[in-house]
């Protein structure tokens, strides 16, 4: 077997054929692009990505906007709220944690979304800064009437507002 194998040429290919294969090489070589134009192409797309990368440092070093919640009154009107339904203390239970964790998300989202630095009004010994309290609790109040509708349960104790502006970057 080592006999034949040894035997066996491989055929050269015909000087058609490698003059074919040049020509596609030749016209390989003449679609590419020179050094020069490699160069200028390599310093537009480092321009381009240095400008974007300024304006993401500008954006991040710029003070952000300081708001307050009032988390007291938020707390004392969804608790009133519970008071007055007539739920189940395993439900209410499971509307506070709820609550709780819907408005921690919302504040959450507020925050990163904006640039915002969201402060609990209570915390603020001086100076002013804007409250966002009622556009805070229409946020919560749509965003539980979502998560109590997908749970399936009633929404008798969910907190009222009468919001008429909503803090941008909040869902509606």
């Amino acid at each position: 077997m080592d006999e034949n194998k040894s035997k066996v040429q491989v055929a050269k290919p015909a000087p058609k054929q490698r003059a074919l294969g040049q020509a596609i090489v030749d016209g390989a070589k003449a679609w590419a692009p020179t050094k020069g134009q490699t160069a200028a192409a390599a310093i537009a797309l480092l321009t381009i990505s240095n400008v974007f990368a300024w304006v993401k440092i500008s954006e991040l070093q710029a003070s952000p906007e300081i708001m307050t919640v009032g988390i007291r009154q938020l707390t004392t009107n969804y608790m009133a709220q519970l008071a007055m339904a007539n739920i189940s203390p395993e439900e209410v239970a499971v509307r506070t944690e709820l609550y709780l964790s819907v408005t921690q998300d919302t504040l959450r989202k507020a925050a990163e979304g904006r640039h915002v630095l969201l402060i609990a009004r209570e915390a603020v010994l001086a100076g002013e800064a804007p409250d966002v309290t009622e556009q805070v609790e229409a946020a919560v109040q749509a965003a539980m009437k979502e998560a109590t509708a997908r749970r399936g349960a009633p929404q008798q104790a969910q907190p009222k507002s009468e919001a008429s502006e909503a803090l941008p970057g909040f869902p509606q």
